[in-house]
């Protein structure tokens, strides 16, 4: 729910915004006034400490991208703001000698404005108190309904004018003189208001289990398609009931243990999917994600001969089939209940809380911890990026890579392309999965990226010999041995 939230905030604020200023400059005695005009909406101004030997001190700092037009100078100039490219301009007084006048250029760009004060969002987790009371689906919907007239509110909001804290701030300008837009003020008012108004779903829960995903199911699908969409919510609740009772009995067998949880995220992924079918709400892959779930398996199959006590062979196959055989939901033929993404991704997260948990919570995303609270962390904005954090994060926790090559692997996607790691990294993966990797380190979303997911040989996806090489060197550097000595 994270990611969807903060992206359809942020979506609904990328709007372009104005990049056009003029900067009016006069010199009285030894002070200097600026006044900066952006927009219709933005006009600040600012007395400047006194000018010495000859330059100014900074006076303040623009932000980068700004098609700025300097006036009152002695050569008044057209031109563009360019991070670590100060502005230097000759500042005089009639019959006086001209000063040096200096203007920093920091890094924020015009366009982060759009979106600078939604990113507090980004974090927000709607989580269903213990003490949340039962309501039905159309007090739910109610509650959504209103979220989502908020959400049209800010979307409302005219985020054309940049405001006030792109130029350092009100202490560096006289706020008498300094005119916000009425809109910048609104939308901080707004997400309060929506972020206030998400937060308070986890004071309530849906009613009726899987009552109200099938009233749903029935607006959004044709009658046939929706009987066998229900018929597939109840078979996926009957498989996970089987799974987690398996879960309990085996506890002794690590490796077991792992196919039977694997076993379980796919199930939950694919009760991700139906749920999300029948609210339109398109937060996830789940075609992607299944190939993966797949490609997992035949991994976990493909080191089973190295575990101490290795998986009975009747379970691998048994998950093997139930994972291929998991049920995709029809096309939706009905209008979506809700226009906006936001409420559609809480509609859905509401759906899936109701129904049946037994043992286990319903996961509410991929790679999620059945053990402790998910530790939410910033979603990359590349896919691919993402894609591959994921597996090896994964990959960490069925033992088919040590927890420190995990590490290290992240800390160089981090670093990016340019990394001189970045050849040994590639090294370590099978030849069909480096376009993976390589998209991941570029920052650009292939579909090609893919393709091994389409394999089904038993492999763990890693080069032997460079995997072992590389953990010798982890093991063996300085850094990790100073670190072990503290």
């Amino acid at each position: 729910m994270n990611a969807a939230l903060f992206g359809c905030i942020r979506s609904s604020l990328d709007k372009p915004v104005a990049v056009n200023a003029v900067m009016a400059l006069k010199l009285e005695g030894s002070t200097a006034h600026c006044t900066i005009t952006v927009g219709s909406h933005v006009r600040l101004e600012r007395r400047l400490c006194h000018l010495e030997a000859g330059v100014g001190n900074v006076m303040l700092s623009l932000p980068a991208g700004l098609e700025l037009r300097v006036e009152g100078c002695e050569e008044p100039c057209a031109l563009r703001t360019q991070h670590g490219r100060p502005i230097e301009v000759a500042l005089a007084a009639p019959g006086a000698a001209p000063f040096t006048v200096i203007f920093d250029v920091h890094a924020h760009d015009l366009q982060a404005m759009a979106s600078a004060d939604v990113r507090r969002l980004g974090s927000v987790r709607v989580v269903v108190g213990e003490g949340a009371r039962a309501v039905s689906l159309e007090a739910a919907e109610h509650r959504l309904a209103q979220i989502q007239a908020i959400e049209r509110e800010l979307a409302g909001c005219d985020a054309a004018a940049p405001g006030l804290a792109l130029f350092g701030g009100a202490k560096h300008f006289e706020l008498a003189r300094s005119a916000m837009p009425p809109s910048a003020a609104a939308q901080g008012l707004i997400l309060t208001r929506l972020e206030a108004a998400v937060e308070a779903l986890g004071t309530v829960r849906l009613d009726g289990e899987c009552a109200p995903l099938a009233r749903v199911a029935v607006r959004r699908f044709a009658p046939a398609d929706a009987d066998v969409f229900i018929e597939s919510v109840r078979g996926l609740l009957a498989a996970r009931t089987d799974i987690t009772s398996d879960i309990k009995q085996r506890r002794g067998n690590r490796a077991h243990t792992r196919v039977v949880y694997h076993a379980l995220q796919s199930v939950d992924g694919c009760l991700r999917s139906h749920v999300a079918a029948a609210c339109g709400s398109a937060g996830e892959d789940f075609a992607l994600e299944r190939r993966a779930r797949l490609f997992e398996l035949h991994q976990l199959s493909g080191t089973n001969a190295h575990n101490a006590v290795p998986a009975p062979e009747s379970v691998l196959t048994d998950t093997l089939a139930l994972l291929a055989g998991l049920p995709t939901p029809a096309a939706a033929a009905g209008s979506e209940t809700f226009s906006s993404a936001l409420a559609r991704s809480l509609h859905a997260q509401m759906l899936l809380g109701a129904l049946p948990a037994n043992a286990f919570e319903l996961a509410t995303h991929p790679n999620f911890s059945y053990f402790r609270p998910h530790a939410p962390r910033a979603r990359e904005e590349c896919g691919t990026k993402e894609f591959l954090l994921q597996k090896i994060e994964t990959d960490c926790r069925h033992g088919i890579i040590p927890l420190l090559l995990g590490t290290h692997i992240r800390d160089v996607l981090a670093a990016g392309a340019e990394d001189p790691r970045v050849q040994r990294l590639l090294s370590l993966f099978d030849p069909d999965i480096q376009p993976l990797v390589c998209a991941s380190l570029t920052g650009k979303d292939s579909a090609g990226a893919y393709t091994y997911l389409d394999t089904t040989a038993q492999r763990s996806g890693y080069q032997a010999p460079a995997t072992r090489s590389l953990m010798l060197a982890l093991l063996t550097s300085p850094k990790r041995s100073a670190c072990a000595c503290a």
